[in-house]
This record gives structure tokens, sequence and C-alpha cells, in this order.
């Protein structure tokens, strides 16, 4: 609307005096280029892009296309919390767009399992934070289910959290050809060692050695997390360190080629499969399952920020959405 309109007593109105005041004296407005404004500070974009989606009643199309665009989180959020009449409508709309990203018989199958796998555990967890930790756990590239963990539960993100590292090394342990610069920052003897001998690079007995102890310790410190946070109603520490032990006595001082030694890492893999009751079939993905794998993940953590922000949510609408999080929903998506 121009200045005139909003002012029409004033006889004369200079709207780029206006913009200059406004710049020089609030430092609201800011001129990225001649002629050009924009706000100094973005929050103040987010708020009144925010409000003007709560006037607007547009939150239909906030959520159908922007519900996984980073640049938008704020505004979703902001909008929760903006929402007086109550924030139920925005949540659930969010959360049945969420579940479409759940296309797939491999990303169906990995909720249904992280279900199954932690139905009835003793952990004092909310059941969808266990779901979220155990697909942590599992070897699916779900890179942001640490941070739903943490919306949904701080002090088991904080356990999950611990053990980070310890997935890291099981992973690239069980590559072909191991990151030889990860290994030596966190092994300061084998760092040490080549820095002395650079020879020792070409000595894959000495490589794999090293390589697999880290690994072996990695695997026992899970073992041993899992059982604590009794996450898990399938998992049992005492026989997975059983089985790890005797493929460790089996393979002592070993001097086989290297596919030898490369199969008996895979074997502590499939141990470990075989412990957390996951099929390694469900882990052949495409880019395009594990794009939306994260998108799902991402979606649902928004969705638990924005009921932290919201005025009002109905407690049994807020029941429902935890309930049904991290679960396929037959005939949906």
């Amino acid at each position: 609307m121009p200045l005139q309109e909003m002012l029409p007593d004033e006889k004369s109105i200079d709207g780029a005096a206006v913009l200059r005041s406004i710049e020089v004296q609030h430092g609201i407005l800011v001129e990225r280029a001649e002629g050009i404004y924009s706000f100094s500070h973005l929050t103040l974009q987010e708020y009144l892009t925010a409000q003007y989606i709560d006037d607007h009643r547009q939150i239909d199309s906030l959520v159908a296309e922007h519900l996984t665009e980073q640049r938008w989180r704020e505004i979703f959020i902001l909008v929760a919390g903006l929402m007086r009449g109550g924030a139920d409508n925005l949540l659930l709309q969010m959360e049945t767009t969420a579940q479409q990203f759940i296309n797939t018989d491999n990303l169906k199958n990995l909720l249904h399992w992280s279900e199954q796998a932690t139905e009835g555990s003793e952990g004092d967890f909310k059941p969808a934070a266990k779901r979220s930790a155990a697909i942590f756990i599992s070897p699916a590239c779900a890179h942001n289910i640490l941070a739903l963990t943490s919306a949904l539960c701080p002090n088991l993100y904080y356990g999950l959290d611990s053990i980070s590292l310890d997935l890291c090394i099981f992973d690239e342990a069980l590559t072909p050809n191991p990151n030889l610069d990860f290994f030596c920052n966190i092994i300061p003897e084998l760092d040490l060692a080549i820095s002395y001998n650079p020879d020792l690079l070409r000595d894959e007995v000495f490589i794999f050695n090293q390589v697999f102890a880290l690994f072996r310790r990695s695997v026992r410190n899970l073992a041993q997390a899992i059982v604590q946070l009794e996450i898990f109603n399938l998992v049992y520490s005492d026989t997975l360190s059983g089985k790890l032990n005797a493929l460790e006595a089996k393979h002592s001082g070993i001097t086989q080629s290297y596919e030898a030694r490369y199969d008996l890492i895979k074997s502590v893999r499939r141990t470990w499969y075989l412990a957390l009751s996951f099929d390694p079939d469900w882990l052949d993905w495409s880019e395009a399952e594990v794009e939306s794998l994260n998108n799902y993940l991402y979606a649902n953590e928004l969705i638990v920020r924005c009921k932290e922000a919201a005025v009002r949510v109905s407690p049994k609408v807020w029941a429902g959405i935890e309930e049904r999080m991290l679960t396929v929903r037959e005939g949906k998506g």
C-alpha cells in the first residue's frame, strides 16, 4: 500500500527519505544495493512471514511446499507459536505429509523392525524414542536420527551420542579399504608407529590387526550400551560377546590373505546383525531412498519442535501423533 494511502493527511511524502530514516534511526532495514532494501535480521522476515501465513490461513501450502526445507524451519516453529486456536491441524498435516516419504519396502521394513525390536523392552523411555534409538544403532543411513532422538528424549540422546564413535568405527572397518587417516586419528599407537616407519603402511597384517582390535572393542562397547539402555527386547550382549570372543580366538595372530581377513570382519558383521535380528538385505537402498528416510526423520523432529513451541495442542491429538511416529501406517504413503 502506498504511503499516501496510509497517511492521507500528509501532503507530500518522500518514500526514499522514509526508508533512509528507518535505516539510520531504527536499523530494521538495510540498503543491500542501490535502491534495494532488506530486513537487517532474518528473524524479522521470518516472523512477518509466519504472521502472514497464520493470518491468511496458508498452513496447507506451507506444509505441502516447504516441510523439508531447512530455511523454512524457524517459520514453521513461529507459526506453531502464533496459532492461538491451537496447533493441532498444523501438526497433523505435517505428520501426513511426512508419512508420504515412507514409500518403499526397504523404508517400511526398517520402521517395522524398529517397532518389533523395541516393543515391550524394559527401558523407561517413550516407545517413539526407543524406535528412534534402534534406527540410530542399525546400519541404516539415517543421518537425522540423533536430532529426532534428542527432541523426543534428551536423556536417551546423551546415551546414544556416547557411542557415536563406536558406530563410525564399526562402519569404517567394514569397508573394503578402510580409511587409515580415520583410524590414525583415534589410534595414537598406529599413528606414531607409521610416523616412525612409513613402510608399515604396506604391512597388511599389521594394519589389519590394529583395525580389527579397535573394531572388536567398538562392537563390545555397542553391545554393552544396548543392554544398559534397555531399548531392545532382542539383544543379549553376553551372547554377542561370546561369539566375538570365539571369532577372535579362531583367528588370533591371523596371517592369511587380505580376502580371508576381510571375511573375518564380515563374519563379525553377520554376528552383529543376527544379534539385532536385522536383515542386511534391507540396506540395498537407492540414493532416493536414503534422501526420503532423512526427509522423514527431519520432518518428525520438526513436528516435535513445533509441538514444543505451540501455545496449545490437544493432549489426545499429540498422544496419537507420538504413538504413530516411526511406524508404518498401513494403507498410507
